[in-house]
């Protein structure tokens, strides 16, 4: 069985840290760590709906995400599913909005 980090060669499975031993998961980007918090959250449940509505296609949903504490996070969608509006009530959001990429709650929501 082949996994996701792995490449089949000829006759053994290399595992991904043989073809990139510099690849370190704990040194991730700020963005990257943000996706991966907020994919842990979203497994864990933390995701709680408070109110979901569509209006002419437009999807908006506002949820508490709780991780050390409940985050109140709003996230709108065109009829296409891409979003058009996402705030946040954590710092990293009220810090750099959306420049740095969505926070960890906003990942968790866009995943529920």
């Amino acid at each position: 069985h082949v996994g996701k980090g792995d490449v089949r060669s000829r006759h053994r499975i290399i595992p991904i840290e043989e073809l990139y031993p510099e690849f370190d998961l704990t040194k991730l980007s700020a963005p990257a760590l943000e996706e991966r918090k907020g994919i842990e959250l979203h497994a864990s449940g933390a995701v709680s709906i408070e109110s979901e509505s569509v209006e002419d296609g437009r999807r908006t949903r506002v949820a508490s995400v709780s991780d050390s504490t409940d985050r109140t996070t709003t996230l709108e969608s065109d009829p296409d599913g891409r979003v058009t509006y996402a705030e946040c009530t954590c710092g990293h959001f009220r810090a750099n909005k959306l420049r740095e990429g969505p926070c960890r709650h906003i990942v968790a929501l866009s995943l529920s």
